[in-house]
C-alpha cells in the first residue's frame, strides 16, 4: 500500500464525484471514506484499489497548499521506504507482511519466531516486539542505523 498526494476536482462527468489525476491516471475516493473533500484541495491520500482504467484511493490527511511540495517529498521517501522493505520481504519464508508502528514507520512482521531467534537470524536487522509481535525492519536510513545502535546495546 502506497500513498499519494493529489489534488480533487469536480468529475465533469458526474458533479456528485470528486476526481484526481496523476501521470495519465484517473483516481478516485472510495465510497464511505469517513472524510469531506472539497473540490479543489489536496489531500494525502492511501492508494486502496488499483483497477484497469482508473484507482480507488482513501484520504486521510488534507495538505494546506503551501505544504504541497515538502508533503510529495515526504511521501516519496515514504514509498522509497516502503518498495525497499517489500523486497527484503520477498522470498523469505520467515516474513509475513508489512505492519505500521503508531508512527506509520514500516516493519515486517515475523511468521513464527521468537524474540531470540529472530535476534540471532537478523542480527544486522532491527529487532523489537511491538504489540506482541515480533518485527524486524532492515537498516535503510540513518535513523534505523541509530536506533539499530541503540537496541544492539540493550540485547
Amino acid at each position: 500500500m502506497a500513498n499519494i498526494v493529489l489534488r480533487f476536482n469536480t468529475n465533469p462527468k458526474n458533479k456528485d464525484q470528486l476526481i484526481g489525476f496523476f501521470k495519465k491516471r484517473i483516481f478516485f475516493i472510495v465510497n464511505n471514506s469517513g472524510v469531506t473533500v472539497n473540490p479543489g484541495e489536496y489531500w494525502e491520500c492511501f492508494i486502496w484499489a488499483e483497477k484497469p482504467n482508473y484507482t480507488l484511493v482513501k484520504p486521510y490527511k488534507k495538505v494546506e497548499t503551501e505544504k504541497v511540495d515538502d508533503t510529495i517529498k515526504k511521501v516519496t521517501s515514504f514509498n522509497d521506504v516502503l518498495r525497499k522493505i517489500e523486497t527484503y520481504m520477498k522470498n523469505n519464508p520467515d516474513f509475513d507482511k508489512v505492519i505500521f508502528d503508531e508512527n506509520n514507520k514500516s516493519y515486517i512482521k515475523t511468521k513464527n519466531l521468537k524474540l531470540k531467534e529472530a535476534y540471532q537470524k537478523y542480527d544486522s536487522y532491527i529487532v523489537k516486539k511491538l504489540n506482541d509481535m515480533i518485527v524486524v525492519r532492515p537498516i535503510l536510513t540513518e535513523d534505523d542505523r541509530k536506533e539499530w545502535r541503540q537496541l544492539s546495546q540493550l540485547r
